[in-house]
């Protein structure tokens, strides 16, 4: 049975710094797909404002000329089309290359971190494994591995926004100082909001993991052991078992929805109250002449655009404390010291056949004798390993114990007395 897995603690720096070692480490493994996908990020960012500025661009050259005149310029007409199909076109390359790139390196780094544990799992002795559940095991490979990597999918999203909102800051103060100062009120108290939420939603957040963790754990080791617990008549204990697990997720994700039900609707109203008080204060500009209606309507759009990006920054720094926690729960594997970590040498191993040959082994358990004047040998041919004939005889449980045994005790020996 898995250990039952303490609570988490709120996220405070050092959770901060070993989430930002979980994406170094991922940055190591990826390094291209990365780049690209943070450049795809930029790209987006950039096209996103200078979407905004040609929509500003058509309201006051085409739209409103239309409209007093009724005369429209087709040059004018044609060049709003043109730009805003190029920036479109721009925007959606950003974007293919950001989620393209960015899905690339969150698996590449996913299936790199599987392969390790796996080979783990295999270099270390069977006493680990008699240690742990096939469950936990499992689990730490599906469910564990899936979380640890989920964190890098907002990634490049994320660092787009800061740029995003860096260029959209500068461009609102090329519009108007007054419009820069009503984004230099708005946007901080958004980001405080998304802090204060990802603070509160952290510990249930966690808490969540860790307990679709141990769930996991509890339905492998049932369907493992089920005629077991048929046979020992132990399937009411275990129904309770993960219904009291299953209660333990309920509980916590609610507590995630309440969270989520109070800040995520203030999050998205923010902005629109922002819109609201740009409308207001931009008619004013737009009567004293000091503003146009198409910069009034880049304004606009560049708040619009700008709720979208910073939930997405919130979510990942919401997804960054479960992808830690998983992490660390695979790390506490991969950081055990094998037995191909203790018989490392200098020795190249010969491509020629060979043979392990063990001769006169004796076990016993206190004064008991269980195994006296064992000899067996395993020879290895073109890659394969062959043992003698009488190994592959019929099994019984008499021979299979005597058989487990040696392996325990071959085991034993390769672990207390390595040889280069």
């Amino acid at each position: 049975m898995q250990p039952p897995v303490t609570e988490i603690e709120g996220f405070d720096k050092n959770q901060f710094r070993r989430g930002l070692k979980l994406i170094s480490r991922s940055l190591k493994l990826r390094p291209f797909s990365h780049a690209i996908a943070i450049t795809g990020a930029c790209l987006f960012s950039i096209a996103a404002v200078v979407l905004t500025r040609v929509l500003g661009y058509a309201t006051d050259d085409v739209i409103i000329p239309n409209l007093d005149n009724n005369a429209l310029d087709n040059r004018d007409l044609w060049l709003a089309f043109t730009l805003i199909i190029a920036v479109g076109l721009a925007r959606g390359l950003g974007a293919f290359l950001r989620r393209y790139f960015l899905a690339g390196a969150r698996y590449g780094t996913e299936l790199h971190w599987r392969r390790q544990l796996f080979n783990q799992y295999l270099d270390l002795p069977m006493s680990f494994h008699r240690k742990k559940s096939p469950g936990e095991l499992l689990a730490h490979a599906d469910n564990d591995m899936m979380i640890a990597s989920l964190a890098l999918m907002p990634l490049a999203f994320t660092i787009g926004t800061f740029f995003l909102a860096i260029v959209a800051l500068v461009n609102l103060f090329l519009i108007h100082p007054t419009i820069a100062l009503i984004a230099l009120v708005l946007f901080p108290l958004l980001a405080a909001m998304n802090k204060t939420y990802s603070q509160r939603v952290v510990t249930p957040a966690s808490s969540v993991q860790e307990a679709v963790g141990n769930t996991s754990s509890l339905v492998h080791e049932s369907f493992d052991g089920i005629l077991v617990v048929k046979s020992l008549g132990r399937g009411e204990q275990e129904v309770e078992r993960l219904r009291k697990s299953a209660e333990k997720i309920r509980k916590h994700r609610i507590s995630v929805g309440r969270l989520r039900a109070i800040f995520e609707p203030a999050i998205y109203a923010l902005p629109n109250l922002g819109v609201i008080a740009l409308l207001m204060i931009g008619t004013w500009l737009i009567d004293k002449g000091s503003l146009t209606i198409g910069e009034l309507v880049s304004a606009i759009a560049l708040f619009g655009i700008l709720a979208f990006p910073v939930r997405i920054a919130g979510i990942f720094f919401e997804e960054l404390p479960r992808s830690v926690v998983a992490l660390d729960r695979i790390d506490e594997v991969l950081n055990l010291e094998s037995s191909q970590h203790q018989h490392q040498g200098t020795n190249a191993i010969s491509a020629e056949p060979s043979t392990l040959r063990i001769e006169n082994v004796e076990a016993r358990y206190d004064d008991q004798l269980i195994l006296n004047n064992i000899s067996f040998f395993s020879r290895k041919r073109g890659g394969c390993c062959t043992r003698r004939p009488y190994w592959s005889r019929k099994i019984n449980n008499r021979r299979l114990s005597r058989k487990l045994t040696a392996a325990n005790i071959w085991e034993y020996i390769s672990f207390k007395y390595p040889t280069k």
